[in-house]
């Protein structure tokens, strides 16, 4: 379904790809690896959702289907973590700590032909329009289910 947004007074259209409800950590995995086949180097995917919801983890699954070896972690503690896969290198940001507070112009230096940001709490999709990004939004709900919402900017 494509729906509109303002933008810095101009109309911004999204598309709401898919919307999944998953019960485990290995369910949301499944739905990561394969939206994960829709990722090109330069894409931006902003994972919205509270502490604990599954951002992670759907990021984990992005890197397990792109062939990455290296133990995806949180990045709440530090803020920016490279994996290399076969394909293209995946920035992982986590602005938890930061409030929302971040120069987004340092972003364009990440913004390249060999290279995926995903960012964890990204406070305000819109200051990221620009990137024509993925957003991921994940909702805890009742009995360790989450809702999974896809959507693209753009």
């Amino acid at each position: 379904m494509d729906m509109e947004l303002i933008y810095q007074n101009m109309k911004v259209k999204y598309t709401t790809l898919n919307t999944f409800k998953t019960s485990s950590p290995d369910e949301t995995i499944d739905v990561a690896k394969d939206f994960a086949k829709k990722l090109c180097a330069g894409d931006f995917i902003l994972l919205n959702g509270d502490i604990g919801c599954g951002k992670t983890t759907f990021l984990r699954g992005i890197l397990e289907y792109l062939g990455s070896k290296k133990r995806v972690i949180s990045s709440s503690f530090v803020l920016m973590r490279i994996y290399e896969t076969k394909s293209f290198n995946i920035v992982h940001l986590d602005l938890y700590r930061t409030s929302g507070e971040f120069n987004y112009l340092e972003l364009l230096e990440y913004a390249d032909d060999r290279t995926v940001v995903a960012i964890e709490w990204p406070y305000d999709v819109s200051k990221y329009i620009r990137f024509k990004p993925y957003v991921i939004d994940i909702k805890l709900l009742k009995n360790d289910e989450r809702r999974i919402v896809i959507k693209k900017y753009g």
